[in-house]
């Protein structure tokens, strides 16, 4: 299991805009690294959380992904990101 760290320098231009492609073909190992990449939502490094407060629990409702390129613009919804499905390109 590998855990990735980012700086905001190696995300950037990482992935070109690519319209009409499914959305797990479209990000590829991003996808992965939303999900955790092996990391339980519960982990404080996650991207997706949940955590419970004073017996309440709390997480993660929905999820976007964004690509700008010279090319276009790419833009994914979820609205279940822990259950990891529905996911869906929204027209730009």
């Amino acid at each position: 299991m590998s855990h990735h760290k980012f700086r905001v320098g190696q995300l950037v231009n990482f992935l070109p805009a690519r319209p009409g492609l499914p959305t797990s073909d479209a990000w590829g190992d991003w996808l992965g690294v939303l999900g955790g990449d092996g990391l339980p939502p519960t982990d404080p490094r996650a991207l997706l959380v949940q955590v419970e407060f004073e017996g309440r629990v709390y997480g993660s409702t929905s999820a976007s992904l964004v690509a700008l390129g010279q090319t276009g613009v790419r833009y994914d919804f979820c609205p279940d990101p822990l259950g990891g499905t529905g996911w869906m390109e929204i027209p730009t």
